[in-house]
């Protein structure tokens, strides 16, 4: 990866204007989040994000608590850990027609985790299946899903642009395609 976006992703100072914005856009076009649910505030339980995935070999859905941070992840894990333990509370999805519990939960940061860190976390809830994600993932992911991020066009932007390459590129030699939406 590029150390310039690296560095771009780890610039990212507000959580909540600056991530949670590009975390959408990703699982927005990740197809293997199957629908997700931003819950990001007071009645979060913990989770910032809860996506919704297809097990491919059992063929069953799993949901998984994202939470995120911004900056690098040390030794003080006292806000990580009450975020862990509200993610195993009940919770409504599919805007509330759906009770479910979180089978995963993802720690996610723009930056990095500790060695410390991640030890602390394992050891106290080892009978939960938790992941780090750090800056470097994010970078990829990015990369994947949300392009458009490292030229800081608009994503309706980016997806217009898209469609109209493909348009031009299925047009016959010396046709012209209409980017107006006016014929």
């Amino acid at each position: 990866m590029e150390n310039w976006k690296i560095q771009k992703i780890q610039s990212i100072k507000d959580e909540v204007k600056e991530l949670h914005p590009l975390l959408k856009q990703i699982f927005t076009n990740n197809k293997d989040v199957s629908r997700f649910e931003y819950t990001h505030g007071p009645t979060e339980m913990g989770a910032d994000f809860i996506i919704a995935r297809i097990d491919q070999t059992l063929g069953i859905e799993s949901f998984t608590g994202i939470i995120a941070k911004t900056g690098n992840i040390s030794q003080d894990i006292t806000d990580i850990k009450r975020q862990i333990e509200e993610c195993s509370v009940e919770r409504y999805f599919d805007g509330g027609k759906k009770k479910i519990y979180l089978n995963e939960i993802w720690i996610l940061t723009n930056g990095t985790i500790s060695n410390g860190a991640e030890r602390k976390i394992h050891e106290e809830f080892r009978n939960r299946n938790v992941h780090f994600i750090q800056g470097e993932k994010l970078c990829d992911w990015t990369e994947r899903y949300a392009r458009h991020y490292w030229s800081e066009i608009s994503e309706e932007l980016s997806k217009f642009l898209s469609e109209t390459l493909q348009e031009s590129a299925n047009q016959p030699n010396g046709s012209t395609i209409n980017i107006s939406g006016v014929d």
